[in-house]
């Protein structure tokens, strides 16, 4: 028994992009230059201070102390967008998200295509790799 996808053992995609990496591309790409980071940070799963909860997990390793979880919010990668991410998002595309479609012409294990989608944009994916092709 084994936690890795079953897509793993078709083929190893060396270059997995993480999926809030991913996310914050896909927003970052779309959204005007001068949009609000607080909103960008909380759409993209970051609830919290991230700078406050690296200095408990430095502070943790210096003392030889083990912290069960130094953020006080959950694994941004599971965090779904919510419906003021969604009206926050709408208002700064002028709310008309339908309009755009995000291509990502090597998408591999599909991190990119895959948080577009999330955040409820068509996507349009493609590999040099007939694997990924066939599995995204």
């Amino acid at each position: 028994m084994t936690a890795l996808p079953p897509t793993y053992y078709l083929h190893v995609w060396w270059a997995r992009r993480p999926l809030v990496a991913s996310r914050a591309a896909v927003l970052a790409s779309l959204l005007p230059e001068d949009a609000d980071r607080e909103r960008f940070q909380h759409a993209i799963g970051i609830h919290g201070d991230p700078v406050a909860a690296r200095r408990l997990i430095d502070r943790a390793l210096r003392s030889g102390n083990r912290i069960d979880n130094p953020y006080d919010y959950g694994r941004a990668f599971g965090h779904n967008p919510d419906s003021d991410d969604t009206e926050w998002l709408n208002s700064q595309l002028a709310g008309d998200p339908d309009r755009f479609t995000v291509l990502d012409p090597t998408a591999g294990g599909g991190s990119v295509p895959f948080e577009a989608v999330r955040l409820g944009f068509a996507s349009l994916a493609n590999d040099l790799n007939p694997v990924a092709v066939s599995i995204i």
